[in-house]
């Protein structure tokens, strides 16, 4: 019960800072009229590098929503509500192989992203860089051996995090769009070790996102 309390606390908090970091956004950047807006949503495969590889396996369970304004021949802007789950244990690195590990993110962020030359044909290349605030909740499971038990461990925090990365965007008409982005990404929080099950700690949730995202421009 308390489990389910803190999972619809964490979406109603998300969903309030999203509204509002979208609202102030939009202040900042009012729209013109040669400018365009659109909706789309997003999937990706998040492999996890650095640290973050010792505890987790590559995961496709990294929705996200879209919003796009200010866009141009030039550039356009991002606003995004994401979630990601980590819950693959590596067991190729872990010690014990049995150990239950899991990791969610949620938050919201903005992207900026820049035409790097003009279409070839109905495609388009740009690069990214976007900034993100995140809920994060960590648990490792309680674990007992022959010879100790080891309790279980939750984290929450609320973390900032940086991405950058390459793309190509696919006109596939004046309004449909298909996005492809590689992207470096980096949340600044702390997974605290487990020394007694040979377990390290992580500084910096480092990450490696390949997206694909379908959107509709007016």
């Amino acid at each position: 019960m308390k489990t389910r309390y803190i999972g619809r606390q964490t979406i109603r908090t998300t969903a309030l800072i999203s509204a509002i970091f979208w609202g102030l956004l939009f202040a900042a950047h009012p729209a013109h009229s040669q400018q365009r807006i659109g909706i789309g949503v997003s999937g990706s495969y998040v492999y996890p590098v650095g640290s973050l590889q010792n505890w987790f396996k590559g995961t496709v369970k990294a929705p996200q929503i879209n919003f796009v304004f200010n866009a141009n021949e030039q550039s356009f802007w991002r606003l995004t509500a994401t979630s990601t789950r980590f819950d693959r244990p590596n067991k190729d690195k872990l010690f014990y192989k049995d150990l239950n590990l899991n990791l969610k993110l949620y938050g919201a962020g903005v992207d900026y992203f820049s035409y790097l030359s003009g279409r070839f044909g109905f495609v388009q290349a740009y690069w990214t860089f976007g900034v993100n605030l995140y809920r994060w909740e960590a648990l490792r499971d309680k674990y007992e051996a022959k010879d100790q038990f080891v309790p279980q461990r939750r984290q929450q925090d609320w973390s900032f995090a940086g991405s950058a990365g390459l793309g190509a965007m696919f006109h596939l008409s004046n309004h449909l769009k298909l996005t492809t982005t590689i992207r470096y990404h980096l949340v600044v929080g702390e997974l605290w070790p487990a020394l007694a099950l040979h377990l390290e700690n992580v500084s910096g949730m480092q990450m490696v996102q390949m997206q694909m995202g379908l959107g509709f421009w007016f």
